[in-house]
């Protein structure tokens, strides 16, 4: 989640609930660096392509009860 522009930041209580969650707050520099890379050094063909980021690294800090992330098959290979 971005933390310094758009609906995180402008919503109360959605930048503490999107951390419980296990979101991780990016700041608006590193999203614009993200894009930009992605683009100049695609991976793969754009129709094939996609970019996750603010998802934890270590999903044992993450509230079992309080993330859907952890009932999402798409991540299973996460934790």
């Amino acid at each position: 989640m971005v933390a310094s522009v758009g609906y995180v930041a402008k919503t109360k209580g959605t930048k503490e609930r999107l951390s419980r969650q296990g979101y991780q707050l990016v700041n608006e520099e590193e999203v614009l660096k993200l894009v930009e890379d992605s683009i100049a050094s695609p991976h793969r063909p754009p129709e094939e392509s996609q970019v996750l980021i603010g998802i934890p690294r270590d999903f044992s800090m993450v509230r079992r009860d309080d993330s859907p992330l952890l009932f999402d098959v798409r991540f299973a290979g996460l934790y």
